[in-house]
């Protein structure tokens, strides 16, 4: 009758835990390359956002602040419904626009308003699950950073 020996973790021969890692990193690899991977796709359905900044001017620097939803249709267009306070004074209260919006394999990317409409631009950073985003003003003259949310549970909503 063969006894087995029983090792503990240091007495393990290292040839059996080499492989070992090898094979769990083998296995776990595409999986986490899987989820870092992000497409437009990644954004889709409803958002909250609250922002605060500055926008400089020639005076200085003027407070504002937004509320806002952002709906992502998953191919590259987004619509919007803002209020907008601007050094105090209220600028835009319930006002809808749409854009368009860029989301790159590594969860980086951009969204604005469409060409030849007045509006912000942002740089964002994507969950690669998608349920929330950061974003940071890239127009010349606005300091502003939030962190979006997706409200609804299942993005075909």
């Amino acid at each position: 009758m063969t006894q087995r020996r029983a090792y503990t973790w240091n007495q393990l021969p290292t040839w059996l835990v080499i492989a070992t890692v090898a094979v769990l990193a083998l296995v776990a690899q595409p999986a986490l390359a899987k989820q870092r991977s992000c497409s437009l796709t990644t954004l889709r359905g409803l958002y909250s956002v609250s922002s605060a900044g500055y926008f400089i001017t020639s005076a200085g620097a003027a407070p504002n602040a937004a509320i806002l939803f952002l709906t992502f249709n998953g191919d590259g267009t987004f619509t919007s419904l803002a209020t907008v306070n601007f050094n105090g004074t209220l600028v835009a209260e319930n006002k809808r626009a749409g854009g368009h919006y860029t989301v790159n394999p590594d969860c980086t990317g951009s969204f604005g308003a469409d060409p030849g409409t007045p509006g912000p631009h942002f740089e964002i950073l994507v969950s690669p699950d998608g349920t929330t985003f950061n974003l940071i003003t890239s127009d010349p003259g606005s300091v502003a950073a939030a962190e979006a949310k997706r409200l609804n549970q299942n993005p075909a909503e």
